[in-house]
């Protein structure tokens, strides 16, 4: 899953540098990789066992579309801050809001990824299987 995670950030840098050269196959790895969160469900599923699941997934699948619902309203404002043109909305605001969604990502990786390595070392140490 981390590699589809650093695919995905190859393509939001490329985009919030606006490398319109390479635009498809960008957007293209974007949309791809970007689903590979998917992958964390079955995870849970494991983790919470069958008793508990459903309510597991219910509660990461809220907690997705209110952060998703926070995040474009976060967009949408950083890109109203900026002057727009006679059509449409400033690429400057575009590329600011994206850029600082970027970099949140950025930091909430970083901050994941020591509590990640203690949970393989717990999950190592019990003799489970660590995803």
């Amino acid at each position: 899953m981390l590699g589809f995670l650093l695919l995905s950030f190859a393509a939001q840098l490329a985009i919030v540098l606006q490398w319109t050269s390479v635009s498809l196959p960008v957007w293209t790895l974007f949309g791809l990789a970007g689903q590979a969160a998917i992958l964390g469900y079955p995870w849970l599923a494991a983790h919470y066992g069958a008793a508990v699941s459903g309510r597991a997934n219910t509660a990461i699948n809220l907690l997705t579309f209110l952060a998703a619902f926070g995040a474009q309203y976060a967009i949408g404002a950083i890109i109203d801050l900026f002057p727009a043109p006679a059509e449409g909305y400033s690429a400057r605001g575009y590329q600011v809001g994206f850029g600082t969604f970027f970099v949140l990502q950025l930091l909430a990786l970083a901050w994941y990824l020591p509590g990640r390595r203690a949970l393989l070392a717990i999950s190592a140490g019990s003799g489970e299987r660590a995803a």
